[in-house]
């Protein structure tokens, strides 16, 4: 397709080029979505970009908020145990298959980017069919099995961690990147306060976390009264009023929230985070450089997330906790700790700064706007 481009100079006419990008359900697979998508149109604002995700997910509430178009596909995920679940995850995926079928016939995107979640599946198998590019992100150290099912005939697999690469039948189209990171999230000072306060933010991903929640509720009661400390809280939509409670009675200032749409202004005013591993939550906080408290997701596949945070721990950039084991008097002990040991923090948090990568959605993009232009056509 060739029309006039925005900022093209009269009577230019530049080709423009369709990217669709697939995936979602939480943020982990959505915003290095979002990420890319600004990287794509920062190099040429001229791209059409469009979304595919589920009803049920994040992406329904934050893409079209964004400004980007959504196509909505009714595919679900596939039950962890034999149930009946499974026949309909099958029925599910074939109505998929047919609805993406019929979006990247009509819209016949130069590109498809897939970030995971249940829409990136039949999206990236309808664009190998069609001899689409497609190029993958995999933000974990662990794969998914779906990531390993269509690598292999990807032009392109983005890994956040090198060693990911172990877990690949071909290496030839691996590249590391990083995980893409918003800009709004990457970017920004530290906000001054001259209060004496640690400002520690909690969350436990874009949906909440009832264990971190749990954890926290239990660690308030049990944090010395006179801890210089505040708290800002995501505890998703069904704690939200008894963390809040919680809060109240134990004395310390802070906030609750069931989700926080301004991310990059939370960690601009964090001193200390405690959350789950997800690989795009490490992304951002290392981006930022802000030391954390890990608690991992202890039901995740393959155990990707206790392998994420493992990185940080090694680096000295974090703390964990054992998902399976931890209590509130753990996670209070830590908290205490290191609102105390301010030099502590700072080593943290220079150590989380070194191993941000906040160059990853340009990168990506440029692999993207490069395969849609027919320059290149392998990593």
């Amino acid at each position: 397709m060739a029309e006039a481009a925005p900022g093209a100079a009269p009577g230019q006419v530049v080709a423009v080029k369709r990217i669709l990008i697939a995936g979602g359900g939480t943020g982990g697979h959505l915003y290095p979505g979002l990420a890319v998508a600004e990287a794509l149109k920062d190099q040429k604002p001229e791209t059409e970009i469009m979304f595919v995700g589920t009803r049920r997910g994040i992406e329904t509430r934050v893409v079209p908020g964004a400004g980007y178009p959504l196509k909505l596909m009714s595919v679900r995920g596939l039950p962890r145990s034999p149930s009946w679940g499974w026949v309909s995850f099958w029925f599910s995926l074939l109505k998929g298959l047919v609805e993406a079928w019929n979006l990247v016939r009509s819209w016949k995107p130069a590109v498809i980017v897939g970030t995971g979640g249940y829409a990136s599946v039949p999206t990236a198998w309808v664009g190998l069919v069609m001899r689409i590019p497609v190029v993958l992100l995999e933000q974990n150290r662990i794969p998914g099995l779906a990531s390993r099912a269509i690598a292999p005939w990807a032009e392109c697999v983005c890994l956040n961690y090198e060693d990911s690469s172990d877990r690949f039948i071909r290496k030839g189209n691996l590249r590391t990147t990083g995980n893409p990171v918003r800009r709004q999230v990457a970017e920004g000072p530290r906000r001054s306060d001259e209060s004496g306060f640690v400002k520690v933010l909690v969350f436990g991903g874009s949906r909440g976390a009832h264990q971190v929640n749990e954890l926290l509720a239990g660690a308030l009661a049990q944090l010395p009264a006179s801890l210089p400390v505040e708290f800002l809280v995501q505890t998703g939509t069904d704690d939200r009023e008894w963390v809040e409670e919680r809060l109240r009675e134990s004395g310390f200032g802070g906030s609750v929230q069931s989700y926080i749409d301004e991310m990059g202004e939370a960690y601009a005013d964090a001193d200390l985070v405690v959350c789950r591993a997800g690989a795009t939550t490490l992304a951002e906080i290392t981006a930022r450089g802000l030391p954390s408290i890990l608690v991992p997701y202890p039901h995740a596949t393959a155990g990707h997330q206790e392998a994420n945070a493992g990185v940080l721990v090694k680096h000295g950039a974090a703390e964990m906790l054992n998902p399976k084991r931890a209590t509130a008097g753990d996670l209070a002990d830590v908290i205490r700790r290191l609102v105390e040991d301010r030099r502590e923090r700072e080593r943290m948090a220079a150590r989380a700064k070194a191993m941000g990568r906040t160059g990853a959605a340009a990168e990506v993009a440029e692999i993207v706007h490069s395969l849609a232009e027919g320059t290149v056509r392998k990593a």
